[in-house]
């Protein structure tokens, strides 16, 4: 019988030790919680906020945030409570050529195994391109949508002057971007912020699903694999939070001369979620046209789509892209405002 009671208080202090490690851990892009919703008491009114991560962001940054956000500003702190990821730490080079030290993935890695080699990321060359081509003003802001590791992320903070929000839900992914900011001297950290959450049409928490050898196809809600073998391990799986991008970042206020989009056929509820007064504050949007994944995520009229919101669509190399459903397996693509 003592026995019997000395398991069920050790049970009872784990359950206690578990539930307080999941509040302190939401902090953490580690936690498997709900770590991007914060409940904080108002009187006796709920409010949900979600958190991002920056370290000294500034005022058009700062402005840019949704009423509801809280900004966690000790990334050092956020790295530490994810002790169980690790860093293959590479020489990342611009295309301006300046060099930093870049947090890779220690696993085989498409992405991290190319910076390994390359020291960058080719699909990122071109923005810097397109940034400086656009018109700006003091409130121009780069954001990106599904951020990974953060290659594009460093392209554009070494080669452009672009204040920049990025959002990334995989929570392996978010360790590796903020280790490499935690290391960037403080002119750069002051022009990033993190939203570690996904983007979408409904407010919700999911599994994203990454797969063996590539963490950039990480999917939400579904696994879709780059080939028929391939798998989601369940330590490459996690509960993240989405929610939609006008929840969380005020479009109304800042000009978006640039947004990078990548988020595995999820793009027709990103638009969804971001509605048609917002989407007039974007000039350009870069992003992968991957037919497999915006199929499998019911996304085929992801194209018309753009061009009901007044966006031109072309490859590249500025041919326009003219169907509706083109059958390219996996093709870089441009939409450019036209009104």
């Amino acid at each position: 019988m003592k026995l019997k009671n000395k398991i069920k208080k050790k049970g009872f202090l784990f359950l206690i030790f578990a539930f307080f490690f999941g509040k302190i851990s939401f902090l953490s892009p580690g936690s498997i919680n709900l770590e991007q919703a914060n409940k904080l008491e108002n009187g006796s009114k709920e409010i949900e906020k979600t958190l991002v991560f920056a370290v000294s962001p500034n005022p058009l940054l700062l402005k840019a945030l949704g009423s509801n956000v809280l900004v966690k500003k000790n990334i050092p702190e956020v790295i530490s409570q994810s002790s169980q990821f690790k860093c293959s730490w590479a020489s990342f080079t611009s295309t301006n050529n300046k060099t930093i030290d870049f947090c890779t993935h220690p696993f085989k890695d498409i992405v991290s195994g190319h910076i390994r080699r390359k020291h960058r990321w080719p699909d990122c060359d071109i923005l810097p391109q397109i940034w400086n081509n656009e018109k700006k003003n003091e409130t121009s802001i780069y954001i990106e949508i599904g951020a990974n590791i953060g290659s594009c992320v460093m392209e554009m903070l070494l080669s452009t002057d672009a204040n920049i929000i990025a959002f990334e839900p995989h929570p392996m992914n978010q360790f590796n971007l903020l280790s490499t900011v935690a290391k960037l001297p403080k002119e750069y950290k002051s022009r990033f912020l993190l939203y570690p959450i996904g983007l979408g049409n409904v407010k919700m928490n999911t599994t994203i699903y990454s797969a063996q050898n590539n963490m950039g196809n990480s999917n939400l809600g579904k696994f879709i694999e780059d080939y028929g073998s391939q798998t989601s391990k369940k330590e490459l799986q996690f509960q993240v939070h989405v929610d939609l991008i006008k929840n969380v970042l005020r479009l109304d206020e800042i000009n978006v001369p640039l947004m990078k989009m990548d988020a595995q056929g999820f793009e027709c509820r990103i638009l969804e979620g971001m509605g048609s007064p917002q989407a007039k504050k974007i000039k350009n949007i870069k992003f992968e046209y991957a037919k497999k994944w915006l199929d499998n995520q019911n996304c085929e009229d992801f194209l018309p789509r753009l061009r009901n919101f007044d966006f031109k669509v072309t490859l590249q190399n500025g041919k326009e892209v003219l169907t509706d459903n083109p059958n390219f397996k996996l093709k870089e693509m441009i939409a450019k405002k036209q009104k």
